[in-house]
């Protein structure tokens, strides 16, 4: 089960009154975020289906927390998109991280980062310097 945060300390966030590992597996792709690396610490799951978006600007004491991430996509022919912003708004540099399923041959696509301080921000990291997320599924464009 994931350890969400408290609602007090989320601004918005399209699906957070309705997440359950259910929603995770039925979703088109999700993606889980960590407050400590290699995964541990409480933890936020996202999650949209196709043409859907979900999103979350963190409040404190909240922001600049996030250490580890993981991405999944769970639909052939889509791609999984998580957009990390440094700033509150969704502003400031953006790390996106992304997966995609192009054959079923592949059953779950998966993108993880243990440790966020690995991924150069400018002369900085991104570990524990993401204020904003959002997180979407789009198609392939494969015709």
């Amino acid at each position: 089960k994931y350890e969400s945060l408290s609602r007090a300390n989320v601004i918005e966030s399209s699906n957070l009154s309705t997440r359950s590992d259910e929603d995770l597996k039925n979703a088109d792709g999700y993606a889980i975020v960590w407050e400590d690396q290699d995964y541990k610490g409480w933890s936020m799951p996202f999650w949209a289906n196709y043409g859907g978006q979900d999103h979350w600007d963190i409040d404190k004491p909240d922001n600049d927390k996030i250490s580890s991430l993981e991405v999944y996509l769970n639909t052939v022919g889509m791609q999984s998109n998580l957009e990390c912003f440094e700033d509150n708004g969704y502003k400031g540099l953006k790390l996106t991280v992304s997966t995609s399923v192009i054959t079923s041959s592949i059953i779950d696509g998966a993108n993880r980062i243990p440790n966020l301080k690995k991924i150069p921000r400018g002369r900085k990291n991104w570990g524990d310097a993401i204020s904003s997320l959002r997180f979407s599924i789009t198609d392939v464009g494969l015709k």
